[in-house]
Order: C-alpha cells, then structure tokens, then sequence
C-alpha cells in the first residue's frame, strides 16, 4: 500500500518520513496545498514538527491554499484549543525562530498573542518593550 508523505506526518511516523523528505521537506500537497509540517502542526504531532524544524531545506513561511504559515495554523489553534501540546509545538517555533533569526514583524506579533498575559493591543505594545523572546 501506498502512503503519502502527508498521511505519514498526520499518523506520526516519524523514521519513514525522514527517509522521504530528504530532498524537499516543503512539498505542497494538491488539493490544500499544505507542507509536511502544516500537516504535523494540524495533527498536533510534537515529534515531526521537532524533526521538521531540524531540515537544513525547511521554510516555515510557505503558506497553504488559505495563505497560512505554520505559525499561522499553530498560534490559531493554540488559541481555539489551549492544549498543552499545542502550546509545544508554538513554543517549538519560537525557538526555530530565535535560532534562524527571523525577523519578521507579523511573525512576532502573532506569536505573542498567543502568549498568557497579552489580550489586547496595548498588552502587546507593552510587551514589546520587553525582549520578545
């Protein structure tokens, strides 16, 4: 049988994706035009996002057919779902984040709104007094 990529990702395996992402780990699938990660990040798996954000080749800023980055998805369903693993996998990307030394205005606004303490706009205007990370 025949597994895609994708499907590997979502049920979590983790040794059989490595070996098929080597090449390009930002393959967008046809019909939602999600990555690998988009995927592992919708399906809550901890241990394939760490794995992803590893890949020399990754690029968290390619978005889906709805224009979503990973962080768009994760910070969104942190904010619907407030589960522990979530708040893992955000955490996960904030650190991919400091060490690739992303930049991104958008990028670190929408992360910490997703942080305990900022509700609002002026919270955040606080906040970014403060070292964001």
């Amino acid at each position: 049988m025949l597994v895609s990529i994708w499907d590997l990702a979502r049920k979590g395996e983790r040794s059989a994706l490595v070996d098929e992402i080597e090449d390009n780990p930002n393959l967008q699938n046809y019909k939602d035009k999600n990555t690998v990660l988009h995927v592992a990040v919708l399906a809550m798996k901890n241990q394939i996002v760490r794995e992803m954000l590893t890949h020399p080749k990754i690029d968290i800023m390619v978005k889906n057919a709805q224009g979503q980055t990973v962080i768009d998805l994760a910070t969104d369903l942190l904010k619907k779902t407030q589960k522990r693993s979530m708040k893992h996998i955000v955490d996960l990307i904030k650190k991919y984040c400091r060490k690739a030394k992303i930049e991104s205005t958008a990028l670190k606004t929408r992360i910490e709104l997703t942080t305990p303490g900022i509700e609002s706009v002026e919270d955040l205007k606080l906040a970014l007094g403060q070292k964001l990370y």
